[in-house]
């Protein structure tokens, strides 16, 4: 069975995802990275992006574009309209998050007031990311 490689994970290759999140969608304000593509790309299985928009559109519109511009990646997106509260996933986004379109304040605006974490939430969150790791350093 052939496995496809896929590339690795440069700015270029976001700039042509963010690109095409743009051609259909011209209200965005931000596009920020973050997981595992931020702090260890190298053992990424996905890329997980936060869009925030002005007037965000369907869901599969933003994942019908990123498709091509991937290059063999999933994408896990994450769509917010600006001024909507991002929950759970705040602390991911501030921890590790790379803003690659906008400013930094339309992330503090989503992530304003974040959830603080329970003790068993953390220790499930670390328990998550050593299962990932574990199956990464596993390879295909």
């Amino acid at each position: 069975m052939k496995t496809l490689r896929k590339p690795p994970i440069t700015d270029s290759l976001l700039s042509k995802i963010v690109s095409a999140l743009l051609s259909i969608d011209p209200d965005i304000v931000a596009v920020v990275l973050f997981g595992s593509a931020v702090y260890a790309p190298d053992l990424a299985r996905d890329i997980d992006l936060l869009v925030i928009s002005k007037a965000p559109k369907e869901r599969e519109r933003y994942e019908d574009a990123v498709l091509e511009a991937s290059q063999g990646w999933d994408v896990d997106l994450v769509v917010h309209k600006v001024g909507e509260k991002l929950g759970r996933l705040s602390g991911a986004v501030r921890a590790f998050g790379k803003v690659l379109l906008g400013d930094e304040s339309w992330v503090w605006e989503v992530t304003n007031g974040m959830p603080v974490p329970t003790f068993e939430d953390a220790r499930r969150t670390i328990g998550e990311a050593e299962t990932d790791a574990r199956e990464a350093s596993d390879g295909p």
